[in-house]
């Protein structure tokens, strides 16, 4: 752990100056900015919407006339915890920041340098943290970022190769062993990925599920939800090469997660006239879920009537 306290002190200067730069107040929905470069692609975040008020705002970009951003505000609903982030920028972008708790303390919790080379790209990031320090070395063929070779005191180093199309778009990143994005194959978009991803999993699911225990009425729909009872139904790998090819392509690109959802739950809509390979009650439902349940209630209005969606999470004693 790293003693963070000597940049805990430098809260209230540190503020006043980023502020002091900051003419206009720019609420998004999610995060919106950083200063890595592939931090969006990498992590397959979905950049934030831009609104037009704060009523869905999780974040607050403080911003100059020329666009430039000087503090990020953010809050986490669930720990109640709110974060600043204060930025100095130089001739070629942001040369610095400190990220802070802004409540229910203003603890420091990051600051990492940042160093750019002759041509004015992003060189060299070194960071210090509570959970560590370490730093990134960024490389560039014909202008374009190609590599970051990455240095962290707690564990070891990991590489990250990037490669384009012959369009100059990026095709793939990996990190270390892992591919951490992939991109379309060209002339694809992602509605193509996503039609063939639900056509797909349409035709493997009744398949794969011919050893599913049957229906008993509302009993057996409620026996099905139960942790004690639960079935789980693999389709194999070599069972469904295509299919697995697809998933991975929704996996690898920036797929909000309601998209994947609202995807799921056009599957379950078109298998519910399916000719089981078992015999189901009347009212048999098939519905999208997660190990959480967190979604559980909203997908199951999507697939079947309100009145059906509220006997069945009674039945489950989820409302």
């Amino acid at each position: 752990m790293s003693d963070m306290s000597w940049l805990s002190v430098q809260y209230s200067e540190r503020k006043q100056a980023a502020e002091a730069q900051v003419t206009q107040w720019v609420p998004y929905s999610d995060t919106a900015y950083s200063v890595d470069p592939l931090y969006f692609l990498v992590n397959r975040f979905t950049v934030g919407e831009r609104l037009t008020s704060d009523d869905r705002a999780t974040y607050w970009y403080g911003q100059d006339d020329t666009g430039r951003i000087w503090v990020e505000r953010w809050g986490a609903p669930i720990t109640g915890q709110h974060y600043e982030t204060f930025f100095t920028h130089g001739e070629h972008g942001p040369e610095e920041l400190a990220l802070y708790t802004y409540s229910p303390d203003k603890s420091a919790i990051r600051h990492e340098d940042l160093t750019y080379g002759d041509e004015g790209r992003l060189a060299l990031s070194q960071y210090r943290a509570t959970g560590g320090s370490g730093l990134s070395r960024f490389h560039y063929t014909a202008g374009r970022l190609t590599r970051i070779d990455e240095e962290h005191a707690s564990g070891e180093p990991i590489q990250i190769q990037v490669t384009y199309d012959d369009n100059g778009a990026i095709s793939q990143v990996t990190r270390g062993p892992e591919v951490a994005y992939r991109g379309l194959p060209t002339g694809t978009t992602l509605e193509d990925i996503d039609r063939a991803f639900v056509d797909r999993l349409v035709e493997a699911i009744p398949a794969a599920v011919a050893a599913f225990p049957s229906s008993a009425g509302d009993e057996g729909i409620a026996a099905l939800l139960t942790e004690a009872d639960q079935h789980e139904v693999v389709v194999p790998p070599e069972d469904a090469a295509d299919l697995y090819e697809l998933a991975d392509y929704l996996d690898r690109t920036r797929l909000p997660d309601d998209q994947l959802r609202a995807l799921l739950n056009q599957v379950c809509r078109r298998l519910e006239p399916t000719d089981w390979p078992f015999a189901v009650a009347d009212g048999f439902l098939v519905f999208a879920t997660d190990l959480e349940q967190v979604d559980l209630a909203d997908n199951l209005r999507a697939v079947t009537t309100p009145p059906r969606a509220a006997h069945v999470l009674t039945l489950a004693g989820l409302e």
